[in-house]
């Protein structure tokens, strides 16, 4: 290699930061970076060697073990820094140790779990044959924020990768997994460089530019499907007896980004009541309330809009309904009767909902809820029963059965209902603080009540509720609701907990406990029904185009959604994890490697708008759904407008590395198959917010990053597809409003996919 893969600056400026470093939250006076990996592999001496460069002499307070048979480290200490300018005070950042993994014996998983949670205390003997018991007087009960990991660094030996067996591997891969679960960033630091590379055993400046170290480093990354940038090759001092400056940069270097990474964390933990930035933007109350007292649905056939709510006991669905009515009465309501106890449903019947327009009595607005019987974990309404309100089968009055659903015969059965009978907008009602407590029954119902009404084409919003009983500090201001970060973990958890898209989960707050109107509870409220209306009004028009084209389904059927069952696991969840991964060297480049105009937007939608293609028997793209012959949606003479015209794959930025190998042989043949007939490829690169902390503040600088550079060429290189049909995007997440820059970045991908078929059409004309 003729030039370093990364530059290197010298000692001072570095240790004069670290020093004078102080946490960017209040309420932790130092952060904690844990420390473990294989038996032997330098943890204790990666400690004594970073107080050796704060101290200005060679130190030992970690005792440490030269053979690395077993683990050395019996018992869990805390290292702080003594700060040399201030013999009485520590530098704001300590080291936890712990006994090494072994393939059999070692430190239990359990308890470094315990250790990223705060519940070990100092002095802690670690048994190999049980982890430490709730019992146990070093059980930490009541951990805070300080006494939580806030960086976990993994610490392996660059000379003995090979070495490592498949059972530490995998002990390794898993803690990691329960750390980005909890959301706390990992690093890992690649020791004993001189003894792998002789080049840097002679000159350890040059770290960077030596092939090997580069294998070793991939091939780490490929052992812990870690990041590159997230993997620091360091130099502890072992057999020097004096000072190394370059020893000392090499380390500190290190050091620095497992600080910045551990103090992003006690930023956005959940303790932390005030983000830097509104992770979404809110307006006020009177203009949205304007705007659906004067909303109409965009299909004759349909009155109002349908709104059906369904959730677990208790989480506030009719309390939901008597909040809205309450803002368009102007006073409190309770007309759907709830119930403040939570423990089983007050539904019983099924009942429609309609809000009246008081300035015109007698008439109602164009919207209406219904409210069901509660889902349960055993009893509850019956699965079959929500189908069939979905579907517009049941009259109102019907009293639930959890046993039995409604049959046909049974008056309340309606046989055939109208567009207007049927749900227009599934509303899924879960309350903020007892989403860690629903079973794992309720989930999947939920989940299984949802695959359905996705069938049917139904769009879904789920409103997280209690949003105030979650979190103390709303109670004191709910305008800080997109300030706290707690609660947006909580969307987030709901997220993984239900598979729905984070802009479709709004946080709202019902009426309780108050005797008059709020506008903040107003507004969060109307937000979220507005939402609900637009999605509900996109469906009807929807379902009206497929009744003028003659077409007997909103959506085209999709026979695997009848073999996919909601999993009965919770799925783990990764807050913030993969954006903090590739904070972590991730350079800004001066000049931008692709071009990119973003001041067109209008143009490029104005372009779309206008498109039609130029084989003038085509006018709207339409997959195939890969059926069997004898089926009988399969087309037996497809036209060439049935054809698919540019086949686009999608993959995740953030996910590249996850991607298993049978996964991208599936993609790489589905691309052969596509190239043999013709069609044009596009690869959409998504997720870069979350794969980049540069791109998640500007995503105009999608094209200035250097790791979206290389997420872009690491999936050339798995899929075979060239750099210049690999287009990176955002989509919308978490986001209830339009954003100009995340249009611009998605308008110029459809219109090079548009191009794209567009020129297979006039290749096949």
């Amino acid at each position: 290699m003729t030039a370093q893969g990364k530059s290197m600056s010298w000692r001072d400026k570095t240790l004069k930061e670290l020093k004078e470093f102080k946490p960017g939250n209040p309420e932790v006076e130092r952060l904690r970076i844990f420390l473990h990996g294989a038996v032997g592999v330098g943890k204790s001496s990666t400690i004594n060697s970073i107080n050796n460069i704060f101290q200005g002499r060679i130190t030992s307070d970690a005792l440490a073990d030269a053979t690395g048979g077993h683990s050395f480290t019996k018992a869990y200490n805390t290292f702080h820094i003594r700060n040399p300018s201030n013999p009485k005070s520590y530098c704001a950042f300590a080291f936890n140790d712990v006994m090494g993994l072994e393939e059999c014996g070692g430190v239990k998983e359990q308890d470094i779990l315990l250790a990223l949670k705060g519940h070990v205390k100092d002095g802690y003997k670690f048994n190999p044959a049980s982890p430490l018991s709730e019992e146990n007087p070093y059980y930490n009960k009541s951990p805070s924020l300080g006494d939580k990991v806030h960086c976990l660094v993994t610490v392996l030996a660059a000379d003995k990768l090979s070495f490592m067996s498949s059972n530490v591997i995998n002990k390794l891969k898993k803690i990691q997994l329960e750390a980005s679960k909890m959301g706390i960033p990992y690093m890992v630091l690649l020791t004993r460089l001189d003894e792998a590379c002789e080049l840097v055993n002679k000159d350890l400046k040059k770290v960077y530019e030596s092939p090997y170290i580069k294998q070793q480093m991939q091939k780490c990354s490929d052992l812990l499907d870690t990041p590159m940038n997230c993997i620091l090759p360091v130099k502890n001092y072992h057999d020097e007896i004096d000072l190394n400056s370059d020893l000392d940069e090499l380390m500190l270097k290190a050091l620095k980004h497992i600080v910045i990474l551990a103090d992003d964390y006690v930023k956005t933990c959940w303790h932390t009541n005030d983000m830097k930035d509104q992770w979404s933007s809110m307006s006020w109350r009177d203009k949205t309330l304007k705007e659906l007292k004067y909303f109409k649905p965009a299909n004759a056939q349909v009155e109002r809009v349908r709104i059906l709510l369904t959730g677990p006991a208790g989480a506030g669905k009719s309390s939901t309904i008597n909040s809205i009515n309450s803002i368009f009465q102007g006073h409190i309501t309770t007309e759907a009767l709830a119930n403040s106890t939570g423990g089983r449903s007050f539904t019983k019947a099924y009942k429609t909902y309609l809000i009246e327009d008081r300035s015109n009595p007698g008439s109602k607005y164009a919207f209406a809820f219904n409210d069901l019987n509660g889902v349960e974990e055993n009893g509850g309404v019956n699965q079959g029963d929500i189908l069939l309100a979905l579907k517009g089968r049941v009259k109102d009055g019907y009293k639930f059965n959890p046993v039995s659903s409604l049959s046909e015969d049974h008056p309340q059965y309606n046989k055939s209902p109208g567009l207007g009978d049927k749900v227009h907008c599934l509303v899924t009602v879960v309350a903020a603080d007892k989403l860690s407590l629903m079973p794992k029954e309720v989930i999947s119902k939920l989940r299984a009540i949802q695959l359905e009404a996705r069938d049917m084409g139904i769009p879904q919003v789920v409103l997280l509720t209690r949003v105030d009983v979650a979190c103390g500090l709303m109670k004191k201001d709910l305008k800080q609701l997109y300030k706290n970060q707690y609660l947006k973990q909580q969307m987030d958890y709901c997220n993984a907990l239900l598979g729905t898209p984070m802009n479709c989960i709004l946080p709202v707050k019902n009426y309780s406990d108050e005797l008059d109107l709020n506008n903040d509870i107003d507004e969060l409220l109307l937000k979220a029904l507005k939402h609900i209306v637009i999605f509900a009004k996109d469906y009807v028009k929807t379902c009206w185009y497929a009744s003028e084209m003659g077409c007997s389904n909103v959506t085209p059927p999709s026979p695997w959604l009848t073999i996919l069952k909601p999993s009965t696991s919770l799925p783990h969840l990764s807050l913030l994890q993969n954006s903090i991964n590739a904070s972590a060297t991730n350079p800004e480049l001066k000049d931008p490697w692709r071009h990119m105009s973003w001041s067109d937007r209008k143009k490029t939608l104005k372009e779309l708008q206008k498109f039609k293609p130029g084989y003038p028997q085509v006018e709207r793209f339409n997959p195939v759904s890969p059926l069997s012959e004898d089926h009988p949606q399969y087309n037996e003479s497809p036209s060439l407008g049935d054809r698919v015209h540019c086949l686009v794959t999608v993959v995740a930025a953030d996910k590249l590395s996850l991607m298993q190998e049978e996964v991208i042989s599936k993609m790489k043949e589905i691309r052969v198959g596509a190239s043999s007939m013709g069609i044009p490829q596009v690869v959409l690169l998504t997720r870069v917010d979350m794969a980049c902390e540069l791109v998640k503040k500007d995503v105009r600088k999608v094209y200035k990053s250097q790791y979206i550079k290389q997420q872009m060429e690491k999936c050339s290189t798995l899929l075979g597809t060239p750099m210049n049909c690999i287009l990176p995007v955002k989509n919308y997440s978490e986001e209830i409003d339009l954003n100009n820059n995340i249009d611009e970045l998605l308008l110029k991908a459809l219109k090079h996919i548009v191009n794209f078929a567009d020129d297979y059409l006039r290749k096949m004309a």
